[in-house]
């Protein structure tokens, strides 16, 4: 099982997401005519807190079971806000939009989800958590200028909503990519939060 550890979006926020993606797809469009991108759809779209791959079925179940217990943090308001690129020099590969918090607390969720993973013996990457929404791969050569104009138009805040929760998920894949959620934890401890 293809498996990733993720937090949602609630739907006002999906909404404003979906507004602000149609713009930048749109001035995209007209700046990089002929580029070829795989827009996410936002009923797909998540910050992925880690990313596991290829999980065997046993394992599965036992993640299943750890994330359905609570994590000792509050709930927290999540943030969505201007976009960029990945990587930010030479050719883009990922259009997405900015990620923020307050007191960090996006940070400490995901460094906590890490050692619940650690414990149950998987590989957590080491890389720098760099929070994001990607709304586009691109799967053609552009210049980096070209996708920079994209967003001279779009709002530096698209909204916020409030995370209590992080969610286990299973990526099936296909013609169309789906996510079925196999264990929700909640945010319910007494951490400060919005500090």
């Amino acid at each position: 099982m293809r498996l990733f550890v993720a937090i949602d979006l609630d739907e006002p926020l999906r909404r404003a997401v979906a507004d602000v993606t149609t713009r930048i797809r749109r001035q995209f469009e007209h700046a990089a005519a002929g580029a070829r991108v795989s827009w996410t759809a936002v009923d797909r779209m998540h910050i992925t807190l880690h990313f596991l791959g290829e999980v065997p079925d046993d394992h599965a179940a036992t993640l299943a079971g750890a994330f359905g217990r609570p994590f000792p943090l509050r709930p927290f308001t999540l943030e969505i806000g201007a976009p960029g690129l990945f990587p930010p020099r030479g050719r883009p590969r990922v259009l997405w939009l900015g990620v923020a918090t307050k007191g960090g607390m996006l940070g400490r969720v995901q460094d906590a989800a890490g050692e619940r993973l650690h414990s149950l013996g998987l590989p957590v990457d080491s890389a720098p958590f760099t929070p994001h929404l990607t709304i586009g791969r691109v799967r053609s050569t552009i210049r980096p200028g070209l996708a920079t104009a994209a967003f001279a138009d779009a709002p530096r805040r698209v909204g916020a909503c409030r995370v209590d929760a992080v969610t286990l998920y299973e990526s099936r894949l296909g013609r169309s990519a789906s996510y079925v959620a196999l264990a929700s934890a909640a945010l319910s401890g007494t951490s400060l939060a919005d500090a």
